[in-house]
């Protein structure tokens, strides 16, 4: 249950590529006035040149039997710095990987130490238990995926009853419905009208989320299509390029410019990053780009016995690529049909698919945000591909999602409707019916013919769910003294499964419910499962002493 005490939102935004932190005080938000003050993290410098961001790269460092967790810029320019003289291993001295749970809850950690180091000059006189932390997710999670983050959270140290998990695009729709007045602009405010009908499509660094929302009265978002996506985010762009660098200087030397030379490999990315947002294919002018050209030069000789102009010229894209000192000329041509096209491509299917199956004349808006937003290519190909949609790209579009967050922590009611994306229900062993049932799923218990493995479906993919909505179903113990009862939750992509072993179902996990007072009779406990919000919740209720059980998310074993 979340704690209804609290003075301030803290946000995470935990990028694939990028993340960042903003906060605000109960006093800074008033949606009624528009009158809204969040802060966000101080930009980030990169420590090795003059760029700074609004995020810092989601990059953790952990140094054996050092308690300091690196995080972001400093993470990448201290990995770099320990190369040239450790091995470095990834895996630990048996060959085993770090956990991922570790690595995502140091990420948390790290984020709130740079928090907790901001807050101190703020004057704000805080306890623990005076935050309500928010994490965003992409809304393509799974409710597993979500388990785990929230399970991440807890062992950086937030605590359950202070944690909301955000799902990305809702964050970032809530944000543009609220905009600040000194943030908006004349299409910003067209998503404001009751009725309207929009797509936010959340373009981050490794995927790609896309809702669809219809905005209703008293400030209150309805979804009005789940939420679709794929990984076709900003950083397959870099990808794209880093695979063009392997044809042209051969991947041993891009392969040892990455491992063995990382900050020469992160410079690159962080130079394209910057390239990437102001190229402009209506301009026809290339993409400009420093890079390493000194030491790309030495490395050239020493590996491939050749001259670092020369392969560029010998390299298919040898008539397209140009260099001037430290910097390098891409033909307009080369940036837009090899790095640029292939992701924008996928973006612009996605976004077709989705108003295909909208099939509604009032969804006339998409609103682009996220750091890939800012493209300048990207904005370009959507209103290209969708000549008669209105294409809004808001002030700030990387922050909208961290800074949505806040909003949604303040008030977690603002979405009153969401589309179930599966179908939901529980593994039963229901009578068994010779008409509907496999018959080698029969079996005898206590004297009855069941039919074991049966999907009980709670609700159906596509259905429109208000928020909290309940699905009340009671379940019995059948052992004397039984301490618990395991409730396995499945998934469906099917409307209505049969059964739960179908191809298209998976098993989310089992909710724990555990009973305070076993007795030798058999106990009957009424569970009580909540749709329509961020996550599914299970409440339970003893039905014979009233109490309510303990319930807790185990995830599956893999």
């Amino acid at each position: 249950m979340l704690s209804p005490d609290y003075k301030l939102v803290v946000a995470f935004d935990i990028g694939t590529t990028y993340s960042a932190y903003a906060y605000a005080e109960k006093k800074d938000i008033d949606f009624k006035k528009n009158d809204i003050n969040i802060t966000c993290n101080d930009p980030w410098n990169s420590g090795q040149s003059s760029l700074t961001t609004d995020k810092t790269p989601t990059s953790v460092l952990l140094i054996e039997n050092e308690k300091k967790i690196r995080f972001g810029y400093k993470a990448e320019n201290k990995y770099a710095e320990l190369i040239p003289t450790s091995d470095m291993p990834l895996a630990d001295e048996n060959g085993k990987m770090l956990l991922a749970e570790t690595v995502f809850a140091k990420a948390i950690s790290a984020l709130k130490d740079e928090f907790e180091e901001a807050i101190k000059t703020t004057g704000i006189d805080l306890n623990d238990e005076d935050i309500r932390w928010v994490i965003t997710v992409p809304a393509i999670w799974s409710e597993a995926a979500k388990q785990f983050m929230r399970k991440c959270a807890h062992s950086a140290g937030i605590p359950g009853n202070q944690l909301i998990i955000a799902l990305e695009p809702e964050a970032a729709s809530i944000y543009c419905q609220n905009i600040p007045s000194k943030d908006k602009d004349e299409d910003a405010i067209t998503v404001f009208k009751e009725g309207t009908q929009y797509m936010v499509v959340d373009l981050g660094g490794g995927t790609v989320d896309i809702a669809v929302h219809e905005k209703l009265g008293k400030g209150f978002l309805c979804e009005i299509h789940h939420a679709t996506g794929d990984d076709c985010g900003g950083h397959s762009v870099n990808t794209s390029l880093v695979e063009e660098f392997r044809k042209i200087f051969g991947k041993p030397l891009i392969d040892d410019v990455e491992k063995i030379h990382p900050l020469q490999f992160f410079n690159i990315h962080r130079e394209f990053e910057a390239a990437k947002k102001v190229y402009d294919p209506l301009e026809n002018s290339g993409m400009q780009m420093r890079i390493p050209y000194s030491f790309l030069k030495k490395l050239c000789q020493n590996m491939n016995q050749n001259d670092f102009e020369q392969m560029l010229l010998n390299s298919e894209h040898g008539d397209r690529i140009t260099m001037d000192d430290d910097f390098v000329f891409m033909d307009p041509n080369l940036v837009s049909q090899q790095l640029f096209e292939p992701t924008a491509k996928r973006v612009c299917e996605l976004i077709s698919q989705i108003i295909c199956k909208v099939d509604d004349s009032r969804l006339t808006k998409i609103l682009l945000v996220g750091g890939f937003a800012d493209s300048k290519y990207i904005q370009h190909a959507v209103r290209t591909k969708f000549p008669n949609m209105k294409v809004i790209v808001p002030k700030h579009a990387n922050l909208c999602v961290v800074k949505g967050a806040v909003m949604f922590g303040h008030s977690p009611h603002l979405i009153s409707h969401r589309v179930s994306r599966f179908t939901y229900g529980t593994e039963v062993s229901a009578l068994f019916d010779n008409e509907k049932h496999d018959q080698k799923r029969k079996d005898i218990v206590d004297g009855e013919k069941r039919c074991t493995g049966v999907f009980s479906i709670f609700t159906t993919a596509g259905t429109v769910l208000e928020r909290d909505t309940t699905i009340e179903r009671t379940y019995s113990t059948v052992q004397k003294y039984q301490k618990s009862i395991d409730l396995s939750i499945f998934m469906s992509t099917k409307e209505h499964p049969m059964y739960i072993d179908e191809e298209e179902c998976t098993k989310i996990g089992n909710f724990h419910l555990k009973l305070k007072q076993p007795t030798e009779e058999k106990r009957s406990v009424q569970v009580t499962v909540v749709f329509g919000n961020t996550e599914l919740k299970v409440r339970a209720v003893d039905k014979i002493s009233g109490e309510n059980c303990d319930a807790s998310f185990e995830l599956p074993l893999f």
